[in-house]
């Protein structure tokens, strides 16, 4: 039943990211996306950073039965989330009763006027999405990039349990200090990487593959380093294990927020298709972590070396559906010359129109 459930919540789950893209793409400002993407998606690590130790606190005390209470209590708390989410939360600026005139003017100017307008509906065009070098960019680089994370997240109670012999309460007051550091540089690298493209220091693409680079290589350097600590030095291991999760937050402003740049009217699907190829390492990691820990190193290279070939921060032209191309030509606004009369009227002094002229036949 326990298996059933957990079923259930991770296909429940499992909408958020591509819902949350879909919104980003009508209320993110093209200028502001990685700033607004990795502060709502940096709320993942928030829950990390607080869900951990309390959930230790709450095994390690009496009530209700010790571990129940974990569930009890989060569960709860996502309820009432979610009913203070439908109270405040609306698809589209033009539908908010209560911003600002001057931020709906602001956002709707930036991402488009047709925001306030009834939505079209439009063929999703799956033959351009799959075939799109830009798109397969991000999905191996989603995928690569949890391939190591999920390692990160399995491996990391244990580690501190086993290797460092830290307690359960202090175990958990200690993992969370990875996700902390996650919340700072996502947060903070989404503030950088905006202001890099505001003042046209780099384009979106190079401002993408940079982030993808520190997201990707610095970990990597990290891990590597760990290895070589052991178990003597608990403190240094705490950091560098530490520091290294907290730098694959960069990532959040390179390939996960890349679907709003190369085609916000299908961020959310790309957002679907991505982060379901990058829950693949999360389903068969418990069963082969020592397998995912001993490729990390190539697949996060593997990973940071294709995006950085095929990446792309343009907008991609499949984005446009066809007739939105078309522009429509008003024939009766301009009356014209039929096309002889044109023809015989080039640089031809002796050619006079009778028409005008009331020259009768």
């Amino acid at each position: 039943m326990l298996i059933l459930v957990r079923i259930l919540e991770g296909l429940g789950e499992g909408v958020t990211f591509p819902a949350m893209h879909a919104m980003w793409s009508s209320w993110a400002p093209p200028l502001e996306r990685s700033k607004l993407c990795t502060l709502s998606y940096a709320g993942l690590q928030i829950g990390t950073v607080l869900g951990m130790p309390i959930a230790g606190l709450l095994c390690a005390s009496d009530l209700w039965g010790g571990w129940p209470s974990v569930f009890y209590i989060f569960g709860a708390v996502g309820v009432v989330w979610f009913i203070v989410w439908m109270l405040l939360t609306y698809e589209k600026p033009a539908d908010h009763p209560r911003i600002s005139s001057k931020e709906k003017e602001y956002i709707l100017s930036s991402i488009g006027s047709g925001q306030d307008k009834k939505t079209r509906k439009y063929d999703t065009p799956w033959f351009e999405i799959w075939t799109s070098p830009a798109v397969w960019a991000m999905i191996i680089a989603h995928t690569c990039n949890n391939w190591g994370f999920y390692t990160f997240l399995t491996c990391l109670p244990s580690y501190f349990k086993e290797v460092l012999n830290f307690s359960i309460s202090k175990n958990g007051i200690v993992s969370a200090i990875p996700f902390l550091l996650c919340y700072i540089f996502g947060v903070g690298g989404g503030q950088v990487a905006d202001w890099l493209r505001y003042s046209k220091i780099l384009t979106t693409g190079e401002v993408r593959k940079l982030f993808a680079t520190g997201g990707f290589l610095i970990p990597a350097c990290l891990m590597v380093s760990t290895s070589y600590v052991g178990c003597h030095n608990t403190t240094l291991a705490v950091v560098l294990f530490s520091l290294a999760l907290g730098m694959t937050a960069l990532n959040m402003s390179s390939y996960n927020v890349n679907h709003l740049d190369i085609a916000p009217r299908y961020a959310g699907v790309l957002m679907g298709i991505t982060n379901t190829a990058g829950t693949i390492p999360g389903i068969v990691g418990p069963y082969v972590v020592g397998l995912l820990t001993d490729n990390q190193l190539d697949c996060t290279f593997f990973g940071w070396l294709i995006y950085l070939l095929i990446g792309s921060g343009k907008q991609q032209p499949w984005n446009t559906p066809f007739e939105d191309l078309l522009v429509p030509i008003d024939i009766a606004r301009e009356p014209r010359k039929p096309v002889m009369q044109d023809i015989l009227s080039i640089n031809n002094p002796y050619y006079t129109d009778l028409s005008q002229s009331g020259a009768e036949c």
